[in-house]
C-alpha cells in the first residue's frame, strides 16, 4: 500500500480541501467500502487520529486525512484553478491499486438485453468530465493496458464505457486489487456466460 494509490480515490469520489485534507465520503450502503479505505489510510498514516463519522444530511459517512505538505501539493497539481482536471501526467501515475479504487468509486456494470434475453454486459466509468479529458482516459487505457473504450455524453459531461470482452480483460488486470465488499461491481462480468453480441 502506497500513498500514490490514493490518486485513484482522488480521480474518483474523494477530494482535497484547500487546507490540505483528503476527504472521503460514501453513502450508508457503502460504509464497508469506506471502512476499507479508512483501514488503508490508517496503515499509511499510523498514529494519526482520523475517525469515520456520520453525515446525516447526506445519508453518508466520511473521514478526512490531513497531510498538508502532500495534499496541498496534490491540490495544486491536480486542481488547476481549483478545478479537478484529468491530465495525461495524472493518468500515467496511476498504479493498479489506484485504478481499482477508481473503478470501485465510479465504475458500474449493467446487462444489455435483446428480445428479453441478456446478450452482453456493458461497463462504464462515470468520469463526468470534459470531452478532452474523456479522450485522454480512452487513450490511456487503450495505450497502456490494451483496454479500448468509447465515450458517452450525459448532461453535458462525458464518461467512458466498454463491453463484455474488454470488461473481462479489465477484470483480469485489476480484480485482485478490488476489495471483497465491492466485487459486486465485477460479478456480472465474471458470472456472465451468454453471447457477446460483438462486445
Amino acid at each position: 500500500m502506497r500513498k500514490i494509490d490514493l490518486l485513484g480515490c482522488l480521480i474518483g469520489d474523494s477530494y482535497i480541501s484547500p487546507r490540505g485534507v483528503l476527504v472521503m465520503r460514501h453513502s450508508c450502503k457503502q460504509k464497508e467500502y469506506l471502512e476499507f479505505k479508512h483501514d488503508f489510510c490508517k496503515q499509511l498514516w499510523p498514529g494519526r487520529n482520523f475517525e469515520i463519522f456520520e453525515v446525516k444530511s447526506q445519508n453518508a459517512f466520511q473521514f478526512g486525512v490531513s497531510d498538508a505538505s502532500l495534499f496541498k501539493n496534490w491540490r495544486r497539481f491536480y486542481y488547476p484553478n481549483g478545478v479537478k482536471t484529468i491530465s495525461k501526467t495524472w493518468l500515467d501515475r496511476l498504479t493498479k491499486q489506484a485504478i481499482a479504487l477508481w473503478f470501485c468509486d465510479d465504475g458500474s456494470t449493467s446487462f444489455k438485453k435483446k428480445d428479453g434475453k441478456i446478450t452482453a454486459v456493458e461497463c462504464s466509468i462515470s468520469t463526468c468530465c470534459s470531452e478532452a479529458e474523456a479522450d485522454l482516459v480512452i487513450e490511456y487505457f487503450n495505450g497502456k493496458w490494451n483496454i479500448p473504450m468509447s465515450k458517452k455524453r450525459d448532461s453535458g459531461k462525458f464518461s467512458v464505457r466498454f463491453g463484455t470482452k474488454v470488461g473481462r480483460r479489465f477484470v483480469d488486470e485489476f480484480q485482485g486489487f478490488i476489495p471483497e465488499c465491492m466485487r459486486y461491481k465485477t460479478d456480472k462480468l465474471i458470472n456472465f456466460s451468454g453471447c457477446y453480441a460483438g462486445h
